[in-house]
């Protein structure tokens, strides 16, 4: 299991330039729901074999398709990774890939036999079924009318994720950031960052003005509108505050040390 999404760069070497990948996930090695951090095997196009992708998604899924641009490194500890410096996934394409997807635990109540019922039953069209006529699932055997509506809801809720990931993704904000947009603000997330996106150089921890204002910028909010100015002022203040607050610490560090030198020995 990786110790960290951030290695040394003495642990990693360069093997490629920029690429991007895509391809279905076969095995979800770690996500942490917290970061987003997540270690995956990914059945790629153009390999033979499956491959190791680290990045941050929100929520993965085995049988997902994911997109990802990034590079290949070799990690001294865990050999040849695709690091994805964005990633993003989509619903699977194939039955094949459906089943694995339905039966991974993604949607609570549903297991592998359930989702090969339900396969079965309605084929590439379960997703919309689930979606738009949850009751219908009651025509497969072992599924009443209380968990087919549970298994509505629990896909709307993963629907709604994958939407703002989307939302954010094509904005600019990417990694272990959209992770903690989505956990600050949950499903009004969409909401908040376009009504003003400037709460997220106030909201989130590590998100920087700059970044925030690179996403007004794609939103078209204007230079000079009264959101932008007054978070840049906010931004101003809270790092001239946190300067103060170092240089505070370090006279009261060299106080103590300046009080140490000039005390007589004991003893």
């Amino acid at each position: 299991m990786p110790k960290s999404s951030a290695l040394a760069a003495s642990d990693q070497e360069a093997l490629s330039l920029a690429e991007h990948l895509v391809g279905s996930i076969e095995r979800v090695t770690f996500h942490n729901d917290e970061t987003g951090f997540c270690v995956l095997r990914v059945k790629a196009r153009g390999h033979r074999k499956p491959v190791a992708v680290v990045g941050h998604a929100p929520s993965v899924a085995i049988g997902e398709v994911v997109e990802a641009n990034g590079e290949w490194l070799h990690d001294r500890n865990h050999g040849v990774q695709f690091r994805a410096n964005q990633l993003a996934t989509s619903t699977p394409t194939t039955s094949e890939d459906l089943q694995r997807f339905l039966g991974s635990g993604l949607l609570k109540g549903v297991g592998p036999a359930v989702a090969q019922r339900l396969i079965a039953s309605f084929g590439s069209r379960i997703l919309e079924v689930i979606e738009k006529k949850p009751h219908e699932l009651t025509r497969v055997h072992g599924i009443g009318m209380a968990k087919a509506l549970s298994i509505g809801e629990a896909w709307a809720e993963h629907r709604a994720l994958k939407d703002i990931a989307a939302f954010l993704n094509a904005n600019g904000i990417g990694g272990f950031l959209l992770t903690r947009v989505y956990r600050a603000y949950g499903v009004g997330a969409i909401d908040i960052v376009q009504v003003n996106p400037y709460r997220l150089a106030l909201d989130i921890p590590g998100f920087e003005f700059p970044l925030a204002d690179q996403v007004a910028m794609r939103l078209e909010i204007e230079p000079t509108a009264e959101v932008r100015l007054q978070a840049g002022l906010t931004s101003v203040l809270t790092e001239a505050v946190r300067e103060d607050i170092r240089v505070c610490r370090r006279r009261t560090c060299c106080g103590r040390q300046a009080r140490c030198w000039t005390s007589p020995r004991l003893g």
